[in-house]
């Protein structure tokens, strides 16, 4: 994993694909890296609790996704991100009880933004978002319940992940920036929502990502760094 993310990292610094655009398109203001703080509200699917315990439909979780974007051309950018949330997973205890047990997911990925229009350019207007992510999920042992649970359940994996997404950014004094954006994607293993009565996909945690990071409205705030 650590590999992964230094490679990301010494693509998008060295960046010598796309070193031909510094002469006919050097960024805004010159200026081509940014640094966003994002986060994605995924809706709760389901009676599954969030990660606060609330079961309702309209109860999120919360996706934190910092990035750091390049300008790469007139209008597109490419980035490396960081994924992070916390949340619970149903699971049977073996009694036909269900329970509700804690979970954490962390990982990080690339995307690729296109901005679209005759008259925009990077990074302000309509764009269109492409990501690929590799997610590590693990269980958060309760002590009253662990000894209760099947272990073959509760094994931490890893999930990856497409997505593609719609979104505008605005651009406020040359440097600072806000974006808004509805986004969809699918993650494997744990693909499906399993409405199905004691569904096996409801009870692995490889399914709470899929339904986390299936559907989410993303805000974000970042800044023209260099």
């Amino acid at each position: 994993m650590k590999k992964f993310f230094t490679i990301l990292v010494l693509l998008i610094a060295c960046n010598p694909i796309f070193s031909q655009n510094k002469i006919s398109y050097p960024g805004h203001m010159g200026k081509r890296v940014l640094i966003n703080a994002e986060l994605s509200m995924a809706p709760n699917f389901g009676k599954i609790p969030n990660f606060n315990g609330n079961t309702k439909y309209w109860a999120f979780n919360y996706l934190l996704c910092p990035n750091i974007e390049v300008i790469v051309h007139r209008k597109g950018t490419l980035g490396a991100q960081f994924t992070w949330f916390d949340t619970k997973f149903s699971i049977s205890d073996g009694n036909w009880n269900t329970l509700y047990e804690d979970m954490r997911v962390f990982g990080g990925g690339i995307f690729y933004k296109q901005y679209f229009g005759s008259d925009v350019v990077a990074p302000l207007g309509n764009y269109f978002r492409f990501s690929f992510d590799v997610m590590h999920y693990q269980h958060l042992p309760n002590p009253e319940t662990i000894t209760r649970l099947p272990a073959e359940y509760l094994q931490p994996g890893l999930c990856y992940g497409l997505k593609a997404e719609y979104g505008r950014d605005f651009l406020f004094c040359d440097f600072l920036k806000l974006d808004i954006g509805l986004a969809l994607g699918v993650s494997f293993p744990g693909f499906g929502f399993g409405f199905w009565k004691d569904s096996y996909a409801d009870k692995t945690m490889a399914n709470r990502v899929f339904r986390n990071y299936f559907l989410g409205v993303k805000v974000g705030i970042g800044f023209l760094a260099f």
